[in-house]
């Protein structure tokens, strides 16, 4: 495998990981609004506000994890060029 072919491989692998990451943000804006809506409206606490608030902070997190991974990918391969 050439070198052009090994970075054009990982080149379309870090748009895939972007919208991957982009997903998670959209996916933890959600369920953040849904537990704030679920929040106001709920007669009582309820368990499944918890749920929600941990998986809006996990995707959130892990989008932010995502968001530095790709960064320090793609100056590693301009360093490499």
């Amino acid at each position: 495998m050439s070198k052009q072919q090994n970075r054009e491989e990982i080149v379309k692998w870090l748009r895939n990981m972007d919208s991957l990451k982009r997903w998670f943000c959209i996916i933890g804006v959600v369920l953040a609004l849904c537990a704030l809506v679920n929040y106001f409206h709920a007669e009582s606490g309820s368990s499944g506000l918890i749920l929600q608030l941990l998986l809006a902070a996990g995707c959130m997190g892990y989008c932010l994890f995502l968001s530095h991974k790709i960064t320090q990918i793609e100056s590693d391969l301009h360093q490499h060029q």
